[in-house]
């Protein structure tokens, strides 16, 4: 059973179990404000509530294939929306097993770096401490 809500300040679109929840509330304590989401506000709101949805089926999957469940789920939601005309196209699919892109380096950018001085030692790129004073 849900923890009930305490007394604050909500940004939270209102799901049915939410409703419930409201509902059981003693009204004598608290008096539950709700307002229509502004419309440019909407997809945000929206997205993040999905995103929470999503996260939490996503983490439910584990064991030996939770990867293949993971992103079998994906595509499921990928489907839906590529279905509702919303501009996305089946290579926006995620390819299997998951890889993550972590850099785009340049190759002159190696080139140089590669080239000795005269110690024969190449400095680092992003230096770990400043320069010794002298």
């Amino acid at each position: 059973m849900p923890l009930p809500l305490p007394p604050g300040l909500y940004e939270r679109l209102v799901s049915l179990a939410l409703e419930r929840e409201i509902g059981r509330l003693d009204r004598a304590r608290l008096d539950p404000r709700t307002e229509p989401p502004e419309p440019v506000e909407l997809p945000r709101l929206l997205s993040r509530y999905v995103t929470d949805l999503l996260h939490l089926a996503l983490q439910s999957q584990t064991g030996k294939d939770a990867e293949a469940r993971q992103l079998d789920l994906c595509r499921k939601v990928l489907d839906q929306l590529i279905q509702a005309d919303t501009g996305l196209i089946t290579d926006d699919h995620l390819k299997q097993p998951a890889e993550l892109l972590t850099a785009l380096v340049e190759i002159q950018a190696l080139v140089a770096k590669r080239e000795p001085t005269k110690t024969g030692v190449r400095a680092a790129a992003t230096p770990l401490r400043p320069p010794a004073r002298p």
